[in-house]
């Protein structure tokens, strides 16, 4: 699947993040508005893959600064639903 969000004037990359019933089950940074996720993946140790159920994802602008780097407002903050 292929997610993708507005880009972000100035930002140098994105934090994006999935979680399900709370816990993280993908983070990863991208350069470009935009992230493939594979079917299936390994994140801490344990595989997963987006099965029936809801989840949240959540993307954050990243820019650069002189004192290196810091996360902007999230850009995207919703509900994906995989029917079952």
């Amino acid at each position: 699947k292929t997610f993708a969000w507005v880009p972000v004037s100035r930002a140098r990359s994105y934090r994006v993040v999935f979680e399900q019933n709370g816990r993280v089950i993908y983070s990863s940074r991208t350069r470009q508005p935009r992230l493939r996720l594979r079917a299936k993946w390994t994140y801490r140790g344990h595989r997963h893959a987006l099965y029936a159920g809801a989840y949240q994802w959540y993307v954050w602008p990243i820019f650069r600064t002189a004192k290196g780097s810091h996360r902007g407002h999230a850009v995207v903050d919703s509900t994906l639903t995989i029917p079952g």
